[in-house]
């Protein structure tokens, strides 16, 4: 049987009057931390981006003398949480429909505990987007509607399953670092799918995040699914995907008898490109029509149509300009950028000025003046 409906804003933009609300799922705000080996990623499919990747990794090896720390080094989305909402809000609003946005940064609930303070808790969700590691690679696990007494304590549980490297260097777990990768991953979700309330998401499922190769990665999916399935509520279709590779996770969602649901992955200052339809009056009500009906109607907005790689390139160009701040002030993005400096400290790049000499030979010294 069937366990979602698929619709194109584009085709049918009578669908949302059926709908008393949306669901946006799935963004980062500034209080993510986007590790530097996505950025190599885009590289791959963009010339201007690996340009740009390259000139970054020259100026730090000649300032430095060393390679760039990629595992150490990141970025931060240029939205504060209060922005994010906004955006993703306003979209909502102008198909006439109540708003739910659930915020999911990388493993903590900042930005989501910042919205509750001024938007009603029941449609705003205590969420995060959990870094679970396995084996060679990793996957990423949306985690919506914590409860909110539990919320912290739960999060910091959550965060302590990955290596003794990352949890060092205080980033996200990127796997493939020893057997210590492995404690409570099985005892958590058990854990959290206990909860009534709360949705499991196993986000991006078919994205080779770790750049394994496809065969590996989806032969690393499927024992993921055979171990964890029991505890993942829906995968998810995700607005920065391919529509094949969408396609292809329905029909794992089908043959694993789980329902797919909708997940945007907004890193930049375009709003979500696919969202959830519902009936649902709050968070809680829509957690429980997924997980105990089964049921999902997804609705592709019409940017997910435009050209993918475009809109990668957008995203990319949102970090690397200014951008507004939670009190109206600019930030430059050498604010959003960190790299791993001599001292063993990761700082923002505004926090050093680079600066260059020519020398009589015609060859460039980048010098540091803090």
């Amino acid at each position: 049987m069937k366990r979602h409906r698929v619709h194109f804003l584009t085709n049918e933009p009578q669908i949302t009057k059926r709908f008393g609300a949306a669901v946006s799922l799935h963004s980062h705000t500034d209080r993510s931390r986007e590790g530097f080996t996505g950025i190599q990623k885009y590289a791959e499919e963009s010339f201007l981006i690996r340009m740009a990747v390259t000139r970054v990794s020259s100026k730090y090896r000649q300032l430095l003398g060393s390679d760039l720390d990629y595992p150490r080094a990141y970025f931060v989305p240029p939205l504060s949480p209060p922005n994010a909402y906004r955006l993703e809000a306003a979209q909502i609003e102008a198909m006439d429909l109540a708003p739910m946005v659930s915020i999911t940064d990388h493993d903590n609930i900042d930005g989501s505990h910042q919205l509750q303070a001024f938007v009603d808790p029941e449609t705003v969700p205590v969420s995060l987007e959990w870094t679970v590691p396995f084996g060679s690679s990793y996957f990423h696990v949306g985690v919506h509607n914590l409860p909110a007494d539990r919320a912290t304590e739960i999060v910091e549980g959550l965060t302590g399953v990955q290596c003794t490297y990352c949890s060092h260097s205080k980033i996200s777990c990127v796997g493939g670092h020893g057997t210590q990768c492995f404690p409570r991953v099985h005892e958590w979700l058990e854990e959290l799918s206990a909860i009534p309330e709360t949705l499991i998401v196993l986000n991006h499922p078919l994205w080779d995040v770790s750049g394994i190769g496809e065969t590996a990665h989806r032969e690393l999916l499927s024992l993921f699914l055979k171990r964890y399935g029991d505890w993942i509520h829906a995968l998810e279709v995700n607005g920065l995907r391919c529509w094949q590779e969408n396609r292809d996770v329905m029909e794992i969602a089908e043959r694993a008898g789980l329902p797919v649901i909708s997940g945007g992955d907004r890193h930049g200052v375009e709003a979500n490109g696919v969202v959830n339809l519902t009936a649902a009056e709050t968070f809680s009500e829509f957690a429980r029509e997924i997980r105990a009906d089964k049921k999902s109607v997804i609705l592709f907005l019409r940017q997910y149509q435009h050209p993918l790689l475009l809109r990668k390139l957008r995203v990319a160009w949102d970090v690397l300009k200014s951008s507004e701040g939670e009190n109206g002030d600019r930030t430059r993005w050498k604010d959003r950028i960190f790299l791993p400096w001599l001292d063993g400290r990761v700082l923002p790049l505004s926090s050093h000025e680079w600066s260059a000499t020519l020398a009589s030979d015609g060859s460039q010294t980048f010098t540091l003046a803090r």
